[in-house]
């Protein structure tokens, strides 16, 4: 969970170092846009481990929160969730997450359509397994020559544009994103959002 000052928490699952545990996952509560950092940690991805944290805290600090940042873990979601533990608090996606998950759904339309034309998987002589990275990177970050050749050979591989069209859609995404982060009016943004995925 992270927590910006007195408004925000949110929670992401870190791998433990070291040691040799059952469930090797654990929750980190964090202070986002404070000064207060980690918050606490506990042992364990659940709803119920989430719920427990909580839970111990006082109602005045639990009542504090007005944003809940997680990323898409539907664990995390369930407990952010239970009736009257954050009853001041929205839950929110951080967009890194987001553009992730945009990120592998381009990678699983490029795989997919490989197998399709192809029957196998893809290798270095194939162009859209040598443009991987550039397919995944944003398109501000791209050479202007850079990102006519990945473009180029995309055409010329995928004659159902399906690469480029996830490719398209995930740029679209990150650009709206970007409005709301540039101080856009977020209830726009979460229309054009709720748009895009429906």
């Amino acid at each position: 969970m992270k927590r910006d000052g007195a408004s925000r928490a949110g929670s992401d699952a870190r791998r433990q170092a070291s040691g040799c545990v059952v469930d090797p996952w654990d929750t980190g509560f964090v202070d986002l846009g404070g000064s207060q950092g980690l918050l606490g940690q506990a042992e364990g991805r659940t709803a119920a481990v989430v719920v427990a944290w909580l839970k111990e805290q006082t109602p005045a600090f639990r009542a504090g929160f007005e944003h809940v940042a997680i990323d898409p873990a539907g664990v995390y979601a369930k407990a952010v969730r239970t009736p009257g533990l954050l009853p001041n608090a929205a839950l929110v996606v951080d967009h890194f997450h987001l553009v992730k998950l945009a990120n592998d759904a381009v990678t699983q339309v490029r795989r997919r359509v490989t197998w399709e034309l192809k029957d196998r998987r893809g290798g270095k002589a194939d162009p859209e397994w040598a443009n991987r990275r550039r397919l995944r990177t944003a398109r501000e970050r791209l050479s202007d020559k850079s990102f006519v050749r990945m473009w180029n050979a995309m055409i010329d591989e995928d004659p159902s544009d399906r690469i480029l069209m996830a490719y398209i859609a995930k740029e679209e995404l990150r650009r709206l994103l970007g409005t709301v982060e540039a101080g856009g009016d977020p209830h726009l943004a979460r229309h054009r959002l709720h748009r895009f995925f429906a």
